[in-house]
C-alpha cells in the first residue's frame, strides 16, 4: 500500500502479486463498485489495472484545500477515514 500527496490530491494505491481477474467482468459483488462511487461522490478517482502478475487499485482524491496549509492532523484523518 502507498499513500502519498501534492498540493492538491492524495493517492492512496493498494497492490498485490495475485492471479489478476478481468476488472470488467468482476464478481457479483458490490466492492468495485462501491469504491467507484465513493471516489465519484469525493470528486476524485479510482482506476484499477490487473493481469496474470497481480492487480493494482489506485484512488486519486482532490484535497479540499491546499496540503501545506493544512494543519498535520487534517492530513492524519482524511488518511485514516479511507
Amino acid at each position: 500500500m502507498t499513500i502519498r500527496a501534492d498540493a492538491t490530491r492524495l493517492v492512496v494505491e493498494v497492490r498485490d502479486d495475485g492471479r489478476g481477474f478481468a476488472p470488467e467482468t468482476a464478481g457479483a459483488g458490490f466492492g468495485l463498485a462501491g469504491m467507484r462511487e465513493r471516489a465519484l461522490q469525493a470528486d476524485g478517482r479510482l482506476t484499477i489495472t490487473s493481469n496474470k502478475n497481480g492487480t493494482t487499485v489506485t484512488a486519486s482524491l482532490p484535497l479540499s484545500r491546499p496540503l501545506a496549509s493544512a494543519p498535520m492532523e487534517s492530513a492524519i484523518t482524511l488518511i485514516s477515514t479511507i
